[in-house]
C-alpha cells in the first residue's frame, strides 16, 4: 500500500523512469491499479532476474550471467502456470520462500535458544528496514529459505534432505558455496557429542558437506563451457568490481563513505558496521557463540567486504545482502525474548518506520540495494 501510494503520487514528476527500456522485455501494467499492486516491484536487480527468467542467459547481456540460475528458473516455471505473468510469478516465488524463511527461523531459534526466541528472530527480520527485498523479485528469500532448511535439517541429523537444500542454495546465489563450512562444523560437533549417529551416516554427511561446492562449481563450469567470461572478469567489466582482502575493502569503503555521504552509501556502511558488531558479540558471548553460525557470519561478511568497486561504492547493496546473515537475527530474537516490553516496542517502532520509508523509496527507483 505504501509503495503503491508513493508511486502514484510521484510518478508524474519522474518521466524518465517511465521509459519502457528500463524494464527490458517485461510487460508492465498500464493502469493505475496495476501499477499500484504490481508495477512498483520490478526495480534494479529485480528487472534483471525477471528478464533472465523470460529469455534465459543467451538472450540477455553477458553481465546478467553473474546471476545464479535457480530463481530465474523457478520464476519461469511459475510464469508458465500463471499465463506468462513474470512479475506476478517472481512475487509469488519470493512470498512463498519468505514465508518458509520465517518458519525455519522460528524452528532454528527455538531449537538453539528455547521457546519464543525463534518467534522474535522472525519478527526482527520481518521488521528489518530492508526486509522489502524478501518480498520483491530478488533472490534473498529463496536463498535464505534453502540455507535455513539445510542448517535446520543438519541440526536434526537429516543429512540427505539437508544435502538437497544445500545444493539448491548454491544455485540460488554465489555465497551458497560457503554453506559447506557450517555444515562441516555441524557434522564434527555431532561426531564429538556422540559417535554413533555420524558413523552410520558418513556418506550422507559427506554428500551434504560437498553439495554446496558441487552446485556452485557446476554453474561456474557451465558458464565457462557456454562461452561466458569468468565471473571475476564479468564483474570487473560490467560493474567495475574487483576482489581484495577484507581489510582493504572496508578501508576503501569507509573512505568512499566519507567522500560521498549520501543515503545509499550511509545505509550500506552502517549495515556493514552493525553486522560486524553483532559478529563480535557472538564471538564473545558464550550463549550466542555457536561455532557453525559464527563461521557462517565470518565467511559471508569477509566475502562482502572483499569487494572494491571503482564506478560505485565498494559496499554497494550490502544493506540488502545482510538479510541472508540469519545468525544475527537469531541473536536479535534471543535478545528481544529476554528484553523488556518497552525495548521490544522501541525496536519495532524504529525498525518498522524505517522499513516503511525505505519501501516507499524503493518504489520510486531510489537505489537501496
Amino acid at each position: 500500500m505504501v509503495m503503491g501510494t508513493a508511486w502514484l503520487v510521484v510518478q508524474r514528476h519522474l518521466p524518465e523512469i517511465l521509459d519502457p527500456s528500463v524494464y527490458g522485455q517485461l510487460r508492465m501494467p498500464t493502469s493505475n491499479v496495476g501499477n499500484f499492486f504490481i508495477g512498483v516491484w520490478p526495480r534494479w536487480d529485480a528487472v534483471h532476474h525477471l528478464n533472465l527468467a523470460m529469455g534465459g542467459y543467451f538472450a540477455s547481456s553477458p553481465g546478467e550471467s553473474v546471476f545464479y540460475p535457480l530463481y530465474a528458473g523457478l520464476t519461469w516455471l511459475l510464469a508458465l502456470v500463471l499465463g506468462g505473468r513474470y512479475i506476478e510469478a517472481g512475487l509469488l516465488l519470493s512470498t512463498i520462500t519468505a514465508a518458509a524463511v520465517f518458519v525455519f527461523l522460528i524452528l532454528i531459534g527455538d531449537h538453539l535458544f528455547g521457546d519464543e526466541s525463534g518467534k522474535w528472530a522472525a519478527i526482527s527480520l520481518a521488521a528489518y528496514p530492508t526486509a522489502v527485498f524478501l518480498i520483491a523479485p530478488f533472490t534473498e528469500a529463496l536463498f535464505l529459505a534453502l540455507t535455513l532448511s539445510a542448517i535446520y535439517l543438519a541440526y536434526l541429523g537429516r543429512w540427505w534432505p539437508a544435502a538437497v537444500s544445500a545444493f539448491l542454495a548454491s544455485l540460488a546465489r554465489g555465497p551458497g558455496l560457503t554453506l559447506s563450512l557450517p555444515l562441516a562444523i555441524l557434522a564434527i560437533r555431532q561426531w564429538d557429542s556422540t559417535h554413533r549417529p555420524i558413523r552410520f551416516q558418513a556418506v550422507s554427511v559427506l554428500v551434504a558437506v560437498a553439495a554446496p561446492l558441487v552446485g556452485g562449481v557446476s554453474f561456474l563450469a557451465w558458464r565457462s563451457i557456454a562461452g561466458f567470461p569468468s565471473m571475476s572478469e564479468t564483474l570487473r567489466q560490467y560493474t567495475g568490481t574487483t576482489f581484495v582482502d577484507p581489510l582493504t575493502g572496508i578501508v576503501t569503503a569507509l573512505r568512499q563513505w566519507i567522500t560521498i555521504l549520501d543515503l545509499p552509501t550511509t545505509l550500506d556502511t552502517l549495515s556493514a558496521l552493525l553486522f560486524l558488531a553483532v559478529t563480535v558479540v557472538m564471538a564473545f558471548n558464550p550463549r550466542w557463540r555457536k561455532i557453525e553460525l559464527l563461521a557462517y557470519m565470518l565467511v559471508n561478511i569477509g566475502f562482502l567486504l572483499s569487494r572494491r568497486t571503482e564506478n560505485a561504492t565498494s559496499l554497494k547493496s550490502i544493506s540488502r545482502y545482510v538479510l541472508v546473515l540469519f545468525p544475527a537475527f537469531l541473536v536479535a530474537g534471543d535478545y528481544l525474548k529476554q528484553a523488556r516490553s518497552a525495548t521490544r516496542f522501541l525496536y519495532l517502532v524504529i525498525s518498522s518506520s524505517l522499513l516503511i520509508v525505505l519501501s516507499a523509496l524503493y518504489a520510486l527507483w531510489f537505489f537501496l540495494g
